[in-house]
């Protein structure tokens, strides 16, 4: 049904499902500081292992993190 529907846009990639779209929801609501207990109900998990699933980062994002950006400036 969701490959049906997609395919008629112009960013069609045969390979995309629906569950990349609840990936890329739930990096960028991440990105936009919402917090893992929000995500993890928005997402409708009842426990966090699922949320994970669904997380990407790149090392970048770990740069930005404040408590890491913190302790990497400590010669």
């Amino acid at each position: 049904l969701f490959k049906n529907h997609i395919k008629n846009f112009s960013f069609y990639v045969p390979t995309m499902r629906f569950h990349n779209l609840r990936d890329t929801y739930a990096t960028l609501m991440l990105k936009n500081e919402c917090n893992i207990f929000t995500l993890k109900k928005l997402l409708g998990h009842s426990n966090f292992s699922s949320t994970s699933r669904y997380i990407k980062f790149d090392i970048s994002d770990l740069a930005q993190a404040p408590v890491l950006s913190s302790l990497m400036e400590i010669e």
